[in-house]
């Protein structure tokens, strides 16, 4: 018997979660435990947002911390939960069984692996990059990619 999905997460941005809150509150959390001016990551962020292992090595830099970046973007990317928030409102626990479907590698992919979740790239016709993180599955389009969650959810 074919493994159905049981949860099928997709990017949409700001609209499913409150980034802009999160990330605030993150930022607030941060700023005070490792003694970095809170201005520094809330008006760095939006250059950044896209790129963080580099703004994990400016910060690393900039602030002379202790720890290496991966560690640094280990915390960010626990304490943020944006997978988990959404898996705890569904009611559901991270598995091979949740799928996330996004359109970055870096944070929709990258982010549903660290989460323990399976994931599917939108590729919009694009070569993946060289190095990854490599998703389970790559369709063209978010349609694609529901319809591959219907049909593999399907008996």
């Amino acid at each position: 018997m074919t493994d159905v999905t049981k949860v099928g997460l997709f990017d949409l941005d700001d609209s499913l979660v409150d980034r802009a809150g999160t990330y605030a509150r993150w930022a607030t959390e941060f700023s005070r435990e490792r003694g970095v001016p809170l201005g520094w990551p809330l008006e760095t962020d939006p250059m950044y947002s896209s790129r963080r292992v580099a703004f994990f090595e400016l910060m690393k830099d900039t602030f002379n911390m202790s720890g290496t970046v991966d560690e640094l973007h280990a915390e960010y990317r626990r304490r943020m939960r944006i997978f988990r928030h959404a898996l705890a409102a569904l009611d559901a626990e991270p598995s091979p069984r949740a799928v996330m479907v996004g359109d970055s590698l870096t944070a929709d992919v990258g982010g549903a692996l660290a989460a323990g979740l399976s994931a599917v790239w939108g590729s919009h016709s694009r070569p993946p990059p060289a190095g990854g993180p490599w998703p389970h599955r790559t369709v063209v389009t978010i349609c694609d990619a529901l319809e591959l969650l219907l049909k593999e959810s399907c008996p």
